[in-house]
């Protein structure tokens, strides 16, 4: 990447997280482009070299911070081989990816209501990955054989689990990157008891 390109990037990036930022303090609806372009120490006119609308920066937010998200967790959880472990990995990922990021559950939530076509496609992407997760374990005999309907189900349930410890235990996570080690244990003993063999 040249040097331009470098450039345009990193001005780009600031211009995501300025506008995730803002919708996390303001929602959608108050978050201007002289509020993100102030946010970001970028002049107004920038702004539209990259989006035509304000509107388009917010289409494009859940898809980016999802994407960031999903390769956080690739990257903790490597070549784990154990559904377990993979699985106790990707859960304190999860809120390392909050700490870091503390914008994004608040503009996933705003997202439902503003942009529900990007929300769907993130919550289904999600899905789609533990589908692949929960019958890859299923086959290769770490967790029990599991018929269609119940990877799916198992699925939407592991996800809430994510979802509702990060709201209830959000002030935990943004002090310490993670739940205590307590939940996630307690968490972990009941997957556990759920998928064994």
């Amino acid at each position: 990447m040249g040097k331009r390109a470098e450039n345009s990037a990193a001005i780009k990036e600031r211009l995501y997280v300025a506008a995730a930022e803002i919708v996390a303090q303001v929602g959608f609806a108050g978050a201007s482009v002289a509020r993100i372009t102030d946010k970001a120490g970028i002049a107004q006119g920038t702004f539209y070299n990259y989006f035509e609308t304000r509107e388009a920066i917010f289409e494009e937010l859940v898809p980016i911070f999802g994407k960031k998200l999903r390769g956080h967790i690739r990257s903790r959880v490597g070549d784990t081989f154990d559904f377990y472990e993979r699985e106790r990995i990707a859960f304190d990922a999860f809120f390392e990816f909050l700490h870091g990021n503390r914008f994004f559950a608040r503009v996933l939530n705003e997202a439902e209501i503003f942009t529900p076509a990007p929300h769907h496609d993130y919550f289904e992407s999600i899905l789609k990955g533990y589908r692949a997760e929960l019958a890859r374990a299923s086959r290769e005999g770490q967790i029990r054989k599991l018929s269609a309907s119940e990877v799916e189900v198992i699925s939407l349930m592991l996800m809430s689990a994510r979802t509702y410890f990060a709201l209830h235990y959000s002030k935990q996570i943004h002090e310490s990157r993670k739940v205590s080690s307590t939940v996630t244990n307690t968490y972990m003993d009941v997957v556990r008891r759920a998928l064994s063999p």
